[in-house]
């Protein structure tokens, strides 16, 4: 019989807190809803990245369910989808500006039957949106520091001179 029983939220809340790395302020909101806890849950099974999935599901999915007045788990994004995405983020393929541009065209990209397509990483690379190794920090296609420029595809470094005078030149803008 306890299998079948459902998790209390009390009980989901302090484990969403422990196992995913919420916020215990933010975790009460991810259980309110249990088809969107239980979609949270299925999204991890199905090996998404559980702090990714939780900050994903508390930032723009939840932005977007609102926009729509509908719970996450009523936009109806597959469990599959959501775990590929948080895997893209997790493993610094993506950056978390890239994620939210796939969620919006995850969104957007609906067949006949309503299911989404393509997969998460197959509309990265249609929006050109894959990341480029930068320096430790997490920058995708179009993110650069003070003192990179792009020529050719490729990616220049300006002398300290020229990088502090791009600088000057954007506080100015």
């Amino acid at each position: 019989m306890k299998e079948h029983t459902p998790e209390l939220p009390i009980c989901r809340t302090e484990r969403f807190i422990s196992e995913y790395k919420v916020p215990p302020k933010d975790a009460p909101a991810l259980v309110d809803d249990r088809a969107t806890a239980d979609l949270l849950d299925h999204a991890a099974e199905a090996g998404g990245d559980k702090a990714t999935l939780a900050k994903h599901f508390l930032s723009f999915w939840s932005r977007r369910a609102n926009e729509r007045g509908q719970t996450v788990a009523g936009l109806g994004v597959p469990a599959g989808h959501l775990a590929e995405l948080a895997t893209l983020q997790a493993s610094r393929k993506i950056n978390a500006t890239a994620a939210a541009q796939v969620a919006d065209a995850l969104l957007g990209r609906r067949d006949a039957a309503g299911a989404t397509t393509p997969s998460p990483a197959k509309l990265a690379e249609e929006l050109g949106l894959p990341a480029k190794p930068g320096r430790g920090r997490d920058r995708g296609v179009g993110e650069r520091g003070a003192g990179e420029e792009r020529e050719g595809g490729t990616r220049r470094h300006f002398e300290p001179e020229e990088a502090a005078g791009v600088a000057r030149f954007l506080v100015g803008q």
